[in-house]
């Protein structure tokens, strides 16, 4: 009996592990998503395509290169985040308004936030990552 048992839970294990690592491979948690959209992302920050700046990542270039390569500066690109951010950021809170979950007022309030932390950015980094990462490498 207990050989049974043993080897029934192995068998589901096993079952289970094989097909979250499935699900995983072919992007059923995450879909690709988050990868691609980073891609496109810093991609439009610095004017290339997303392939161009892949293939200059796969050259061992970092983004702080990429970026003096393209001749953009550090202020170039915190308006171009800007820009890009706060596009997404009130294309997100329209939706949010429309299905009830938050008042035009709140929204209002979330994007003035956001409006403001753009404002007072002095080249500090946030964290690690592609933005924070710029503060630290071009303000020296």
């Amino acid at each position: 009996m207990k050989k049974i048992l043993f080897y029934s839970v192995l068998v589901i294990s096993l079952i289970c592990f094989i097909g979250i690592g499935l699900a995983y491979a072919n992007g059923f948690f995450h879909k690709g998503e988050g990868k691609e959209a980073m891609f496109e992302h810093k991609a439009s920050i610095l004017g290339l395509t997303v392939d161009e700046l892949k293939a200059k990542l796969a050259e061992k270039k970092g983004f702080r290169w990429i970026a003096e390569e393209e001749d953009i500066t550090f202020e170039q690109m915190h308006e171009k985040k800007k820009e890009i951010t706060l596009e997404r950021v009130q294309e997100h809170l329209i939706k949010m308004v429309e299905a009830g979950k938050i008042t035009q007022t709140e929204a209002d309030d979330i994007l003035q936030k956001k409006i403001d932390w753009f404002d007072n950015f002095q080249g500090k980094s946030h964290g690690k990552g592609f933005f924070g990462g710029f503060g630290k490498s071009f303000s020296k």
